[in-house]
């Protein structure tokens, strides 16, 4: 598969530019958080969050750290370069309630009814079923859960992705 091929190849420049790339996502996590229902506090009782497509887990373990030892945060991705690395993140932050899952979207490796919420953050337009990805999440939401995704804009609606597009249009073929 060409698309986990080039997400695999991408993993460890992902992993280099972590710290810049939580910095340009924050406010994007607090508002996928916030349309997800994710607590905006550390909450009293167990909560149980799942973060598909994960990718090297920078908004997964933000949350995890964040919410605190009452939370535990699921980050799944289907690469397992990207799995390992948001791992050794975790490990290297101390952040010791996040859990790392290989794994499709289309078939997440979870009860039906398990998850508090599920988020998802730039990920769904690699999913190879976006709509199988949706059914799955919501199939191992618990009832009154909420699922929140977030995808790129377009070119034309997404400075920063149009100017790194047409650079890199000048020098790779699409």
């Amino acid at each position: 598969d060409p698309v986990s091929k080039a997400w695999a190849e991408s993993a460890a420049l992902l992993d280099k530019h972590r710290e810049a790339r939580r910095l340009m996502f924050y406010p994007i996590t607090e508002a996928l958080c916030r349309e997800g229902g994710v607590p905006e506090a550390p909450p009293a009782s167990a909560f149980e969050l799942l973060d598909v497509a994960s990718g090297p887990g920078e908004a997964a373990l933000d949350i995890a750290e964040f919410l605190g030892p009452n939370v535990t945060v699921w980050c799944t991705d289907l690469v397992p370069d990207m799995v390992r690395i948001a791992a050794a993140s975790a490990a290297a932050r101390g952040i010791a309630n996040a859990r790392f899952h290989e794994c499709p979207a289309e078939n997440l490796p979870f009860d039906a009814g398990f998850f508090n919420a599920v988020i998802c953050q730039f990920g769904i337009m690699f999913f190879r079923d976006p709509e199988a990805g949706i059914r799955e999440a919501l199939r191992v939401l618990k009832p009154g859960g909420r699922a929140a995704y977030c995808v790129w804009g377009t070119r034309a609606a997404n400075p920063i992705h149009r100017v790194i597009q047409d650079a890199l249009d000048r020098y790779f073929p699409a």
